[in-house]
């Protein structure tokens, strides 16, 4: 995985709780598959500040709309990035 390939992904959950009707369980899968992705392949640089509590902290984002909107704000700060 490269830093594209992670905006990509990113951008993919991101994309998912934009949506009125949030589906959780899909975020959830999306976001652990993606850190399975992270933990399996080879090391490049990422923000793990930005990355990591986004895609482990779905739950409380679930329950906390402004937590959820600070977590996507920081995100989406790394996801303009060149």
């Amino acid at each position: 995985m490269n830093t594209g390939e992670l905006k990509a992904s990113l951008s993919e959950i991101l994309a998912e709780e934009e949506v009125k009707q949030i589906d959780w369980d899909r975020v959830q899968d999306l976001s652990l598959a993606l850190l399975a992705r992270l933990h399996t392949g080879k090391n490049f640089e990422f923000p793990i500040e930005v990355v990591i509590p986004y895609l482990t902290d779905f739950s409380l984002s679930r329950a906390d709309r402004s937590e959820a909107l600070r977590q996507q704000d920081r995100l989406i700060g790394f996801l303009r990035t060149p």
